[in-house]
């Protein structure tokens, strides 16, 4: 074993995303699509099963949808992950200050 693994091992799994995640519920409609949303910051968002096929670095346009309050608004978003078993992570290219103070408050 090497000395770099050894020390991975021992020290804590350190999440690199900048904002914490979201758990509660949110719809989001992409290309005509709504999808119920558990995986989600104001960063960026995750799908389980997306039913296009994307590659790393491709670009979708989307909706999120109600948010309470009337909250509700348009995003661009660029495909950051995709593995093997349909889950595809996204980061938010554009949002609103108003979408982002939204979805990070919930």
């Amino acid at each position: 074993m090497t000395f770099a693994r050894s020390i991975r091992k021992k020290l804590p799994l350190i999440d690199r995303r900048q904002y914490p995640r979201r758990t509660k519920s949110v719809r989001f409609r992409i290309g005509g699509t709504t999808y119920r949303i558990r995986d989600y910051s104001p960063g960026g968002f995750g799908l389980a099963s997306y039913h296009e096929t994307v590659r790393v670095g491709d670009m979708i346009e989307g909706r999120v949808l109600q948010l309470g309050l009337g909250r509700h608004g348009d995003f661009t978003a660029q495909v950051m992950r995709v593995t093997e078993n349909g889950y595809v992570g996204f980061r938010f290219i554009d949002l609103s200050s108003l979408l982002f103070r939204s979805l990070n408050r919930l």
